[in-house]
């Protein structure tokens, strides 16, 4: 199993980078097989020190560093979960492979739409996309992720950020259907119109590009089809 863990964070780095490598080490220490990356401006891995193979304390040292001076607080989400999509295509497509989003972001209205795109993009691959929130605010973009890709949406505070990753996202996708896990019953399925950035859930949608707007528009702005308006 291939496993990207992506940090979409402002506050809590130190705890989350800390709590995170734990999830990491018991991760990788489940099956010799299981890799995992984490993701930010770039896709970081353990490295394992030369002439010292199996040595996973020094690999997960080198992570360390490696997280604390790449995380990215105003990093574009859309955008690592590209970077994590496309490197999987490249070095491993054949491996089953999960997304695992830890967030504490606002979501961004000019975000939807290349969101979405990876979004669909995963589904297409059959990636889950999990998600763990640690906030007081949801995440309608991460709950439609998760929903779409039949992945976890989980909310939690930061000081239980370790407990809800060790039971809740540990577990591989067949033990999951054993686990009584919270479902996702109340998601907000409302979107952002892509003319005023306002949250509408009923709208007008281009059948090129399916971008949305709140008003009826006589050419697509985002790739200028003309619309037909009929009597």
């Amino acid at each position: 199993m291939l496993q990207f863990v992506v940090l979409d964070l402002q506050t809590h780095l130190e705890s989350v980078i800390s709590h995170s490598l734990l999830y990491a080490h018991l991760y990788l220490s489940q099956n010799s097989f299981n890799k995992l990356y984490f993701v930010s401006k770039q896709i970081i891995k353990p490295q394992s020190f030369e002439g010292k193979p199996g040595n996973i304390s020094g690999q997960f040292y080198d992570l360390d560093q490696s997280l604390k001076s790449s995380v990215c607080v105003n990093g574009s989400l859309p955008q690592s979960i590209s970077n994590a999509l496309a490197y999987r295509n490249k070095h491993e497509p054949q491996m089953k492979t999960r997304i695992l989003i830890i967030s504490g972001s606002k979501d961004k209205p000019q975000d939807y739409m290349p969101m979405m795109n990876c979004i669909f993009a995963a589904q297409r691959q059959e990636i889950v996309i999990d998600c763990l929130r640690l906030s007081e605010t949801d995440s309608t973009h991460l709950q439609q992720a998760c929903y779409i890709t039949r992945g976890i949406y989980e909310t939690c505070q930061p000081n239980a950020l370790v407990h809800v990753l060790l039971y809740t996202f540990l577990a591989s996708q067949d033990l999951r259907q054993q686990l009584v896990l919270r479902q996702n019953e109340n998601i907000d399925f409302t979107t952002n119109c892509f003319c005023h950035k306002k949250r509408i859930d009923l709208g007008y949608v281009c059948h090129v590009c399916l971008a949305i707007y709140c008003e009826s528009v006589d050419i697509c702005r985002i790739c200028s089809s003309v619309f037909t308006k009929h009597p």
